[in-house]
């Protein structure tokens, strides 16, 4: 009997060692993870999406940076964060239940429509991706916006592309979001969430249109971009504090 445990105890440990090896892959990769995410918030918060000054940002980036090296540090970052964004979605189970595609039709280039493979969706969904008016993209946000369209079958989702800091300043980011909107909410009743940065851009293209949605979900909103400049967002008779 003591000859069999040991034998089986022997058996075991490559099958053990096996498992601590992987547990270790795991760890370092979510390390890595984590430091990627951690260069990217940082590269965020340097990223001057606030200027509001008469001259032409591209100018104003050109004198802060002569050499380029700021915008390529933008790059870079936009580069990670797909990479990252890109990871979860290949492990998403619930967006294999959808196909992701650009939208013909719509008025700003690379916006993209993420519906269901079977039965028709009778009711469409605009999300607004985050990304601290920096980084993201559609694409980036496939596996997201699938796994919210899993708890609401008969959904499909409209991501609008909308234009990035710093190459563009915000104004141009919330038009590309209004004209999104407008143009679906012509064709019938839209639902509008977001998320972060995201919900600052879906409420302010909200308060320019004439056409309410039929609902607004918004999660870790970012409702103010500039201390001074800013004020309070507001829809209709709601208002928001700047500090929420």
């Amino acid at each position: 009997r003591a000859a069999g445990r040991r034998a089986a105890s022997h058996a075991a440990l490559p099958t053990s060692a096996a498992s601590t090896r992987a547990a270790s892959k795991a760890a370092r990769a979510l390390s890595t993870q984590r430091g990627g995410v951690q260069r990217l918030l940082a590269a965020i918060r340097r990223t001057p999406w606030w200027h509001y000054d008469a001259t032409p940002h591209d100018a104003v980036a050109a004198k802060a940076d002569p050499s380029g090296a700021f915008h390529g540090e933008v790059a870079r970052n936009r580069a990670l964060f797909e990479e990252l964004m890109a990871q979860g979605n290949a492990h998403n189970e619930a967006l294999r239940a959808y196909d992701a595609a650009p939208l013909a039709g719509a008025p700003v280039d690379g916006t993209e429509v993420v519906a269901p493979r079977a039965g028709a969706a009778d009711a469409t969904l605009m999300f607004v991706h985050g990304g601290g008016f920096v980084v993201g993209s559609p694409g980036a946000y496939r596996g997201a916006v699938a796994s919210l369209l899993a708890r609401v079958p008969g959904v499909r989702a409209v991501v609008p592309r909308y234009a990035l800091a710093p190459e563009r300043e915000l104004p141009a980011a919330v038009a590309d979001v209004a004209a999104t909107y407008e143009w679906l909410a012509a064709q019938g009743p839209v639902a509008v969430a977001a998320d972060s940065a995201g919900c600052y851009l879906a409420l302010r293209a909200l308060e320019r249109s004439a056409i309410p949605p039929a609902g607004v979900l918004c999660w870790s909103p970012f409702l103010r971009h500039h201390p001074r400049l800013d004020g309070p967002v507001s829809y209709t008779h709601l208002t928001l504090p700047t500090k929420a």
